[in-house]
């Protein structure tokens, strides 16, 4: 069964109350009923049909088509989301690693200037003593 006798079987079904199924179209009732869970017998011992929750929600969206390409464009857009989630991790793991290797340096620059910034203070202590 293709996707364009889906759609047409799905918007008769949705269109009519109460849908009777003829006999010749048991197999895609079948297809619709159990495979795609489109619809469902409300009625144990009969021939009747209605959409299901999920039926109702694909023939809002506008149909079987409407919904198999809004499907496919969300696929499409969560793998491009996917690539770009990893290229900035791989960004940060490159960054991370950066930091790392120059973290010595940046430690012994932040002591050395902490040594000399002591160092001026004390000196400018000892001339601010002998002025006075």
């Amino acid at each position: 069964m293709n996707d364009k006798d889906v759609d047409e079987l799905l918007k008769k079904i949705s269109s009519s109350n109460e849908y009777i199924m003829p006999e010749e179209k048991r197999s895609s009732i079948i297809y619709l009923m159990t495979e795609l869970k489109l619809i469902y017998k409300p009625y144990d011992n009969s021939l009747i049909f209605a959409p299901t929750k999920f039926g109702n929600e694909v023939i809002n969206e506008g149909g079987w088509i409407k919904h198999l390409e809004i499907e496919k464009e969300s696929l499409k857009l969560k793998s491009e989301r996917e690539i770009l989630d990893f290229e900035k991790s791989k960004t940060d793991l490159e960054l991370a690693k950066k930091l790392l290797k120059e973290y010595p340096y940046t430690k012994w620059f932040a002591r050395i200037s902490l040594f000399i910034g002591i160092g001026l203070g004390l000196l400018e202590l000892i001339k601010y003593i002998k002025q006075s």
